[in-house]
């Protein structure tokens, strides 16, 4: 009889448990790292799409407010100006046909330039005035239809919508809306989605000197038109405006804009505080959220 014992060449119970528990902590740490990395890129790409939205529709609303109190050349919108100057909502009235002929394609009209209507170069209402330069039948062509120049586009007003913000104090009731702008015909077209608030506030000339009027420590005054009567009566800290100033004299709008990720990040909590005209918002969500903020020289509003 062989005195020799026979080994099994496989893993001993303990072997092959050390080797599955290092396996485990190796997978972990990978799931864990790719986990990072995920939420990581999630929340760039939040936070790119907020940023761009942002920016695309402050750009928007910049030009419309550039244009407030632009009147055409021969004076269709006398009067035109400031609607609203509340802390929630800035509306205002402009003539958008500049009588000129921005891009030498010969239509005395910048609607051609965007593809959206061209001049028809008519006398339309038959007074012997070519192309109607007359006050109210003024003319061009949009789409193959007719219409007067004084539109219901030309009158606009920028904020939330009234299911949105029931309260009117600029922040979305539900958290994030859409902001847009409200035409005449009460159609409203969204700037920018899931926007949290919104605040507006105007600097004014009352002298009119050409210059923006500045409390006494020099600092330029920025106010309101708290109770809707077209006449700014308080400036952001509270304080009242005596006398108080009409909106004819709003020379430059403030405009602040703070938007919100379309969904939580998970294992994030917002504790930032944010500044949106007088509101502080601390949000204490799991929300991403960025502000953007800009000052706009009304060149028109003279």
């Amino acid at each position: 009889m062989n005195g020799r014992q026979s080994k099994n060449g496989g893993f001993t119970l303990i072997e092959l448990l050390i080797v599955l528990v290092i396996f485990s902590i190796v997978m972990a740490a990978a799931y864990s790292l790719f986990n990072s990395q995920q939420k990581s890129h999630t929340a760039q790409l939040a936070i790119v799409d907020m940023q761009q939205d942002l920016r695309a529709g402050m750009s928007l609303m910049e030009r419309d407010i550039r244009l407030a109190g632009y009147d055409d050349p021969i004076g269709t919108k006398a009067g035109a100006g400031f609607t609203a100057a509340s802390a929630s909502q800035m509306g205002f009235t402009m003539s958008i046909f500049d009588g000129i002929d921005d891009d030498g394609d010969k239509l005395v009209d910048e609607w051609d330039e965007a593809g959206n209507a061209v001049f028809d170069g008519r006398d339309n209402d038959g007074d012997g005035t070519w192309d109607g330069y007359s006050e109210e039948t003024w003319v061009i062509n949009k789409g193959g239809t007719t219409r007067a120049i004084d539109q219901p586009d030309e009158t606009v007003i920028y904020g939330f919508r009234a299911a949105d913000d029931g309260n009117g104090d600029g922040i979305a009731d539900a958290g994030a809306a859409p902001l847009g702008r409200t035409d005449g015909n009460g159609t409203f077209n969204v700037l920018m989605e899931n926007v949290n608030a919104v605040a507006f506030a105007y600097a004014y000339d009352n002298d009119n000197d050409g210059f923006l009027d500045r409390d006494a420590s020099g600092n330029v005054i920025w106010a309101v038109d708290t109770d809707g009567d077209n006449a700014l009566d308080t400036d952001m800290a509270g304080n009242a405006i005596n006398p108080n100033v009409n909106d004819n004299r709003i020379r430059a709008v403030q405009v602040w804009v703070l938007a919100r990720a379309p969904s939580p990040t998970q294992g994030y909590v917002n504790s930032q505080t944010y500044t949106v005209g007088s509101n502080d918002i601390t949000p204490g969500d799991s929300y991403l959220r960025r502000l953007l903020t800009t000052t706009v020289l009304c060149k028109n509003m003279r």
